[in-house]
């Protein structure tokens, strides 16, 4: 008889045990994540919370879809007014927690997060890759003007932007070593950033 694993995190409890495929196993706790594999340990499957249970940090919409980023690379893009939704863990081969996404086009979006983590898609989010960015600070916040320009924001006061869709980053000055958590364009040549002690550029 087959078997499966299932593994259950909770807020102060991790366990595993195996169950036959007829078993259906019946939580007690809400807010557990549950998880299912089979007995030989290929694959997982995210049973509750659905879709995930990650904290999610970030968050963009447009008129086609919805992308939400956060905690261990996870990225889920919702369409069809959110009734489906999609989940990555370890976005581009990462494991950095995602704190801000960005999509500039249908297509191309940037996701950015701790550690200096930029990744990039080009295909509305099936897959990400990973940019260099020229910094190991967290990274807040980004946007961008048009489908060229764009803008990050984030700790020890840290600017990068890019003019290529995100292909590449360049550091700029900020005169100031505060975090700053989000930024946004108004037009392509004016800009605000916003961040900790009540930090307005």
């Amino acid at each position: 008889m087959a078997t499966r694993i299932i593994v259950v995190i909770s807020i102060t409890l991790l366990f595993a045990w195996t169950a036959t495929t007829q078993t259906k196993w019946k939580g007690q706790n809400p807010n557990a994540q549950v998880f299912e594999t089979d007995g030989l340990i290929t694959s997982w499957q995210w049973l509750n919370p659905l879709p995930q249970g990650n904290t999610l940090y970030g968050i963009h919409t447009d008129s086609v879809n919805a992308f939400a980023v956060g905690a261990v690379s996870t990225v889920i893009k919702g369409n069809n007014l959110g009734n489906n939704w999609s989940v990555q863990h370890y976005a581009g081969g990462v494991t950095s927690a995602l704190l801000g996404v960005y999509f500039p086009s249908n297509t191309i979006g940037i996701a950015v997060g701790e550690s200096g983590t930029i990744l990039r898609t080009v295909n509305a989010g099936t897959s990400w890759t990973l940019q260099a960015s020229g910094t190991t600070e967290n990274l807040h916040g980004v946007y961008f003007s048009n489908n060229d320009t764009g803008v990050v924001v984030g700790s020890s006061g840290t600017i990068l932007r890019t003019t290529n869709g995100g292909v590449s980053w360049v550091n700029q000055t900020s005169g100031v070593n505060v975090t700053l958590n989000a930024i946004y364009f108004s037009s392509a040549p004016t800009g605000t950033a916003v961040g900790d002690n009540g930090k307005i550029l």
